[in-house]
């Protein structure tokens, strides 16, 4: 179980907290996930896919569970904090943590599926195969569902704050 933690936790944790926009709740979903690989770590066939898709599965199937519970209870996060490398000066971290809040806040819009769809190709840097596996659809339906989250993405950016598509964002 060691192994698999020092494997999957840097990726278990990305993948909740840009699913779910929130770090603690991302440490507690990283904590379930690992719960979960250990009760059903029997069901776990290569057959079906790799390792890496499993527990993506997993750790995308306790997001998207933790987030329907919280839009019941309250409404969802709108901003995430940042941690930003002590070698980049002051002024670039300023941008760079208005350019990830603005991103993290277009990306919590989104609807749920292209939300994820991001989250796996980008976050959790699945293949196309990979994702679609996850998600239970098609490599076709999760390349066109991918092209319309980064659409609306781009879109949301857009409204959000020009200066960032503009710098970061091409088509």
């Amino acid at each position: 179980m060691s192994y698999l933690y020092q494997r999957y936790a840097r990726s278990i944790f990305t993948l909740a907290w840009h699913m779910t926009g929130d770090k603690a709740l991302a440490e507690d979903i990283t904590q379930e996930v690992f719960i979960k690989i250990w009760q059903k770590s029997h069901t776990f066939s290569q057959i079906k896919g790799s390792a890496k898709s499993w527990v993506n599965r997993i750790t995308a199937n306790t997001c998207i569970d933790k987030l329907r519970k919280q839009q019941d209870l309250s409404n969802m996060p709108e901003t995430l904090e940042m941690q930003v490398s002590t070698y980049i000066s002051p002024d670039q971290q300023v941008i760079s943590s208005r350019a990830h809040d603005a991103v993290q806040q277009a990306l919590m819009m989104l609807p749920e599926r292209q939300r994820l769809v991001i989250s796996l190709t980008v976050y959790a840097d699945t293949s196309n195969a990979e994702t679609a596996q996850i998600m239970n659809i098609s490599v076709q339906a999760a390349e066109s569902l991918l092209a319309r989250a980064r659409r609306s993405l781009k879109e949301t950016l857009e409204t959000l704050n020009p200066q960032i598509v503009k710098g970061a964002i091409h088509d």
